[in-house]
């Protein structure tokens, strides 16, 4: 279920108490603002623990400010630099407590690969899985899709780094010109930072596209010259969307899938037609 958020006060203090399914992603929380808190407007866990019918809380500290998308344009282009700064703020010594990569267990702080090539190969085998009723009448594209991914693995750096694996849009607040608050640590885990700040995929999506083209183009910018750049950018944007692709077809939502698989054929043109 989606988390849902409430603002609640009781004498000298406001806080935040959100109501889910999935006491992991809040422990994970507690462990962000722990590892985080000091370099980053993570929010206090005052508390957190189980309900009844399967459901969880999440006790926070009420952090004021809009979510990013929520922002105007201009808004958007002075808040930029921010999240760009906020985004080289997490990388810290806490990465030599972690070991694997891929999603952190915020118990024992290891991922579940040996590498991170073998994570993204993971939505390789989850691709494979998708039902043939929908891969036979789109089996070109599927082919293109997935033998470009595979092959763009290559490109990228197997070192280990934080990524907050949700980077942006909804998931940090701010104003036009602090951040007030990142959120939502549930796929936080280790991999290439590229991963958080570089993507362009969910740029064809209108709630968000404002952002996320900002963030990535400052990003080009900012990193344009590190090695394999471009094709580390569309091999995450590619596996966004092959991720959605998965999911879609779990919860039969055959349209959003075929807008997913559209989305990545035109980042494999565009990424051609500038080669």
């Amino acid at each position: 279920m989606e988390t849902r958020s409430f603002r609640i006060a009781g004498g000298n203090r406001t806080g935040c108490l959100r109501i889910g399914s999935n006491l992991r992603s809040f422990h994970k929380d507690a462990w962000a603002k722990t590892t985080f808190g000091k370099v980053l407007p993570v929010p206090q866990v005052w508390d957190y623990g189980e309900l009844p019918n399967r459901l969880t809380y999440c006790l926070t500290s009420w952090a004021p400010g809009r979510t990013l998308q929520d922002l105007t344009a201009d808004e958007i282009n002075r808040t930029t630099p921010l999240v760009f700064d906020a985004w080289t703020r997490l990388q810290t010594d806490a990465i030599d407590t972690t070991s694997g990569f891929g999603d952190l267990d915020p118990d024992t702080l290891a991922g579940p690969y040996t590498s991170h090539h073998d994570r993204l190969r993971a939505e390789l085998n989850d691709a494979r899985k998708w039902p043939t009723t929908w891969t036979e009448p789109r089996s070109s594209a599927v082919s293109e899709l997935l033998e470009r991914y595979e092959t763009l693995i290559e490109a990228c750096p197997n070192d280990r780094a934080f990524i907050h694996g949700d980077w942006g849009t909804n998931n940090i607040l701010g104003t036009a010109d602090r951040l007030t608050a990142i959120l939502d640590w549930e796929a936080a885990g280790i991999g290439d930072p590229l991963q958080d700040i570089a993507g362009r995929f969910w740029a064809f999506w209108p709630p968000v596209s404002t952002c996320v083209s900002a963030l990535a183009s400052y990003a080009d910018q900012q990193l344009g010259t590190l090695p394999n750049y471009r094709e580390r950018a569309l091999c995450y944007d590619l596996q966004t969307g092959i991720s959605e692709i998965t999911e879609c077809l779990q919860d039969d939502e055959l349209d959003f899938a075929e807008r997913c698989l559209d989305r990545c054929l035109d980042l494999l043109g565009d990424f051609d037609d500038s080669a």
